[in-house]
C-alpha cells in the first residue's frame, strides 16, 4: 500500500491543469487501482507541464490518500427488475457515478478531460502519446478522442463535458454511458478523432456487477473486452 499512498500524495495539486487524466474508482471485490496508478506514476504524470491526474471515488470506499471524495452522490433509482434490454439498477448507478465524476475533472481543468477506469492501466509511453496527440486538435471540431479499444482512455474538450453529461443522465434506463454516438448529444455533430493504436490495457477480470462475473458472461463478452497495448484500433 504505500507506493499507493506515496503517488496519492501527488495527486491532490490544485493546480488548474490543461489535460487531466480522470480516474474513476469504485468499490470491487478485487481492487486494480493501485496497480493502475503505478502505471501513470512511472510515466510521471504530475510531473508533465500542464498535465494532472485525479482519481475520484464517488461512494465513499475508497480512503486512499488524495483519492476525491465529492460531496454529493447522484443516487439511482431502483425501481425496475433485471431484464434484458434494460440497463440494471448498479449499471445506471455507475451511470452516475461516471458522469459526475466527469464533471467533477471538468470543472478542475482548462482544455481536456481523459476519462479513465480503474482497472486499466496506461500502456508505455502512453500519457506524452495522449497529450502530444491532443495538442493537435481543435476542441471546437471534435466531440470526443478515443486512445483505447474499450470505453476508457476517451478525451473530452472542457466544452463538450456536460452535453454529455447532461445526454447520459437523462436516458439513464436506455443504456450505460458509454454506449451512445455522439451525434445524438452534441448538435455541432463535430465527430470523434479516433487513434492509431490502443494505449490502455484492461486487466480488470472481477467486475463490481455481480453478474457479469458468472461464466456466461466471461464466454459471451471476454473476447470483446480484451485488449494489448498498441492494438491498431
Amino acid at each position: 500500500m504505500r507506493a499507493l499512498v506515496c503517488f496519492m500524495t501527488l495527486v491532490g495539486a490544485s493546480a488548474i491543469n490543461q489535460v487531466t487524466f480522470c480516474v474513476v474508482t469504485s468499490e470491487r471485490p478485487v481492487s486494480y487501482l493501485e496497480r493502475v496508478l503505478d502505471t501513470f506514476r512511472d510515466q510521471r504524470v504530475n510531473d508533465m507541464d500542464g498535465v494532472g491526474l485525479i482519481v475520484v471515488n464517488m461512494d465513499g470506499t475508497n480512503k486512499g490518500a488524495g483519492v476525491a471524495h465529492p460531496s454529493t452522490r447522484k443516487l439511482a433509482v431502483c425501481d425496475t427488475p433485471d431484464v434484458e434490454g434494460i440497463p440494471i439498477c448498479k449499471v445506471r448507478q455507475g451511470t452516475l457515478d461516471v458522469t459526475e465524476s466527469l464533471l467533477y475533472c471538468a470543472n478542475r481543468t482548462s482544455g481536456w478531460v481523459v476519462l479513465a477506469e480503474d482497472d486499466c492501466e496506461a500502456c508505455p509511453g502512453a500519457i506524452q502519446e495522449v497529450v502530444d496527440a491532443i495538442s493537435t486538435l481543435d476542441p471546437a471540431k471534435v466531440s470526443l478522442a478515443k486512445f483505447a479499444k474499450i470505453a476508457t482512455g476517451v478525451a473530452f474538450p472542457k466544452s463538450k463535458v456536460a452535453l454529455y453529461v447532461s445526454h447520459a443522465q437523462a436516458h439513464v434506463y436506455d443504456r450505460p454511458h458509454d454506449y451512445y454516438s455522439e451525434r445524438e448529444w452534441d448538435p455541432s455533430g463535430s465527430g470523434i478523432h479516433f487513434h492509431g493504436r490502443n494505449l490502455f490495457h484492461h486487466i480488470g477480470a472481477v467486475s463490481t456487477i455481480p453478474y457479469r462475473n458468472e461464466e456466461v458472461y466471461h464466454k459471451a463478452y471476454d473476447a470483446a473486452r480484451s485488449d494489448y497495448c498498441g492494438e491498431p484500433m
